[in-house]
């Protein structure tokens, strides 16, 4: 895809426990071979437990493809001490990205800007929850 970064460096302002915190991330475009290694830790997290909680699944999922994607992050950005609003907003910033250039590959498809193959949503339903893990991925 010409003129699409394999990466990209987004600043992100979020609240925690009241307080506001900026911080750079940097992502890299997921990978085929990224998939595997999001399983992997999506396992490693739960410890191989299956989660039947369709919302802790979707956080879990949205955390491990994180894990796997993020190459820099803030010094703030500890998955130990982070809460599941911050990890969402994050995640909705990385998906704005990601999707951005599937939305463009996706106009292009058929050089009329109609799309080909299933349609694709985001994780984020309206409100910031988390949908089911994995949707568009």
């Amino acid at each position: 895809m010409k003129g699409v970064s394999p990466r990209t460096t987004v600043e992100v302002e979020v609240e925690i426990v009241g307080e506001i915190v900026r911080g750079s991330f940097t992502w890299r475009r997921r990978t085929v071979a990224d998939n595997g290694a999001i399983s992997a830790e999506m396992s490693r997290l739960t410890g191989g437990t299956a989660i039947v909680d369709e919302g802790m699944r979707a956080l879990i999922a949205a955390q491990a493809e994180l894990q796997v994607v993020t190459e820099k992050w803030p010094e703030w950005w500890r998955y130990e001490t982070l809460d599941d609003s911050t990890l969402v907003a994050v995640y909705r910033r990385y998906m704005e990205w990601r999707d951005s250039f599937r939305r463009r590959a996706e106009a292009g498809a058929d050089g009329n800007g109609a799309e080909s193959g299933p349609a694709r949503t985001s994780p984020v339903e309206p409100g910031g929850r988390l949908a089911s893990p994995m949707v568009g991925a």
